[in-house]
Order: C-alpha cells, then structure tokens, then sequence
C-alpha cells in the first residue's frame, strides 16, 4: 500500500479527512494548490507530479440547494473538474471517482450498480455527468455512496426515505478499501436498506420522526436511493 504515489482531492471535506485518518501517506493538495476547475492552473500542479500511481477525487461542491440556482458552480466543480484531472493524471495512474447515491431519481430503489441512473437535481445531474466522463476513460472506478457527519446534526430524520447510509467514518474505511483494490467500473459502498430514520437512530438518541412532504424544500427528496449489494 505505502509503495504506492497517491493523490486524494477534498482532504479537507469528510470523507477525505476521514480516509486521512486511517491512511496519511498520500499527497492532499489544497484548493488554491490544485483548483481542478480550471484546467491551466490544475496543469501547473499535475505536471509536478508525474509519478502518481492512483487519485482518489473526493472533491466535490455538495450544497444542493444552492446549485439549483447556481449550476455553474456546482457543474465547475463535479464534472468540469472531474474531466480536468483524468486529461492531466500520469499515462497508467488509476483513478477512483467518489460519486453519489443521488444520481438515482428514488423511485424504484433499491439500486444495483448497473440500474438507469436519473438523477432528479442539479448536484445529481453534475455527479451523474461525472460519471458518464469517468466511464469513457481506461483505470478508473466510480464509487457510489453516502453519508452522515460522525455525528447526525439534525433533530429529526425521515421515515418514508429510504437509504444504505452510513456514518463517514465507518463509510471510508470501505472507500480506501475499493480505491485500493484493482476493480474498475462501478461499485456501490454502504450498508443494508434503513429509513434516515433507523440509520441515523444508530448514533442520536430522541431523534424526530418527520416525512419528506412535511419538509418545504427547493429540491426533491427522493423516496429510496438505497443500494442492492
């Protein structure tokens, strides 16, 4: 594992921060070092460092409300980003692209990783462009999953959403797992089918119960984005 040149993008978010926990040995530019939305300064850091054997791009814009009236934000980011690194990695690195339960409309879950993805927003419709980018390039792996913070920050949960969530740091143990293995394609990373509801009461004791239509929201919740292993 250590003899390996590695890369992760968004050190800084949850996931990165609690795959560093467990593994250190890997190179974690910051945004200002590598801002892998423009392509010319992404150029700079990557010719630097031609000798990677694997990215892990955990870096993602993931305010959903906001990029349903800023698209070009969030698509700058997760797709134009996404695009950016795979044009500029080392001829044979590997590399694995953290994706999102959400490119599924919620519809008819639960979800095996070769079902139509439609996904239903635009932080969806970003990370599902992503993946369509991933997939036209050699080496590479999607990863699909979700998460809570290591603590749920909210008083209630849902009882009609359905989800294979789990907290980040028991979700990214398995996510180096896969970046580590030798798959390519699509794989999905999580645990067994639970409501919001059952899943974050793991963690939270004297949670709410609340239902998707009680919630004014400017994006649709979708009903069950939980995974078939």
């Amino acid at each position: 594992m250590n003899s390996l040149k590695k890369m992760l993008t968004g050190g800084t978010g949850r996931l990165g921060r609690e795959i560093l926990r467990i593994d250190s040995d890997f190179l974690t530019p910051s945004s200002k070092e590598l801002n892998i939305s423009e392509y010319r300064l992404s150029m700079s850091y990557m010719t630097q460092h031609r000798d990677l054997d694997l990215i892990i791009n955990c870096a993602a814009f993931t305010d959903t409300v906001f990029a349903e009236s800023n698209p070009g934000d969030c698509f700058a980011v997760n797709t134009v980003g996404c695009l950016n690194l795979l044009r500029l990695r080392p001829e044979g690195c590997r590399f694995v692209h953290i994706s999102t339960d959400y490119v599924f409309d919620g519809e008819e879950g639960p979800y095996s990783v070769g079902d139509k993805i439609n996904p239903i927003s635009n932080y969806a419709r970003s990370k599902a462009a992503a993946e369509m980018i991933v997939k036209s390039f050699p080496n590479t792996l999607i990863i699909r999953t979700s998460f809570f913070p290591r603590e749920f920050p909210h008083p209630a949960a849902f009882e009609d959403q359905w989800t294979s969530k789990g907290f980040v740091d028991e979700i990214a143990p398995m996510v180096l797992k896969e970046a580590l293995s030798d798959k390519t394609g699509v794989v999905h990373v999580g645990f067994d089918r639970k409501t919001v509801y059952d899943a974050a009461s793991r963690r939270k004791n004297n949670l709410r119960k609340i239902r998707r239509d009680s919630v004014s929201s400017k994006i649709k919740i979708p009903k069950d984005t939980s995974f078939k292993f």
